[in-house]
């Protein structure tokens, strides 16, 4: 029982990474349209909207639960934090969404003490501060992407 809804938290991490991947190889609106929505449910079900970072249960999930547990560790797989933080910032990035930009901020903040103290523990969460971090770049292609310019550039 628990364990649907540790995997469902981490389900939306995971899938909105894989979801902005998808959007950079193939510049395809529908898969940057589909991480936002699943960024907006994310953040209104998992994440802590005054200390930031995600929970690992929705808020209401289940009664007997005497607390909400938030991993503070990237493990063998990254933790849900650590992946919403980074994809946050990059959602930002492409759309100039201010609220993606302040979860993701106040989710690296919350974190700051334990990257600092063990930078071991967040490897993850530490790219993800580099990513909020940094400026993005960004290259304009006007015109038709798929003639042979933008296919020199979509190569490379």
């Amino acid at each position: 029982y628990v364990g649907v809804s540790v995997r469902r938290y981490r389900f939306y991490a995971f899938l909105i990474a894989g979801l902005l991947d998808l959007y950079d190889a193939s510049l395809e609106v529908r898969w940057l349209q589909w991480a936002c929505e699943l960024s907006d449910q994310a953040l209104s079900r998992f994440y802590d909207k005054e200390g930031g970072g995600f929970y690992m249960t929705a808020e209401g999930h289940d009664k007997r639960l005497i607390a909400r547990v938030m991993e503070d560790a990237d493990n063998v797989e990254p933790s849900a934090s650590s992946v919403m933080a980074a994809s946050l910032a990059r959602l930002a990035d492409l759309t100039g969404r201010k609220d993606y930009r302040q979860a993701a901020g106040k989710t690296l903040r919350r974190f700051g003490p334990r990257m600092r103290d063990a930078p071991a523990a967040l490897p993850a969460m530490l790219s993800a501060l580099d990513l909020a971090s940094s400026k993005p770049r960004q290259i304009v292609i006007a015109g038709d992407i798929f003639g042979q310019l933008g296919h020199f550039f979509l190569k490379y």
